[in-house]
């Protein structure tokens, strides 16, 4: 018996090798898919944009790349540390706004709010 069902083309394929007759579209095509989660909007509304934009600047000093090369990083040798300056810096100042929230104001449930008075 001949088999009739017809999967999406994901799904036929799932990780495996994809014939060139089955390969269509271009590279430009895929541009969301490779750029949408860097464009998101969460660290602007849960606040952590400023410590975001603060970890980076803290970085610059320890960057060591082929295109600069940081004051502290030239003085230890070339080594890399930006990432542990940046989790050093940001990790206290996250967990701090976290316990007391982005706006520093105690949050209220419905049960604690007074009704509403017509």
């Amino acid at each position: 018996m001949p088999d009739t069902h017809v999967a999406p083309m994901p799904e036929k394929h799932t990780i495996g090798y994809v014939p060139e007759s089955d390969r269509h579209g271009k590279v430009r095509d895929l541009f969301t898919l490779w750029f949408g989660g860097n464009l998101a909007p969460l660290p602007i509304v849960t606040g952590a944009l400023g410590p975001s934009l603060f970890g980076i600047i803290v970085q610059i000093p320890f960057l060591a790349t082929s295109l600069y090369t940081g004051p502290v990083s030239a003085f230890l040798g070339g080594a890399d540390l930006s990432w542990v300056a940046g989790l050093v810096v940001t990790g206290p100042i996250y967990l701090l706004l976290a316990r007391r929230g982005s706006t520093g104001a105690k949050s209220t449930s419905a049960a604690t709010r007074e009704p509403a008075r017509l």
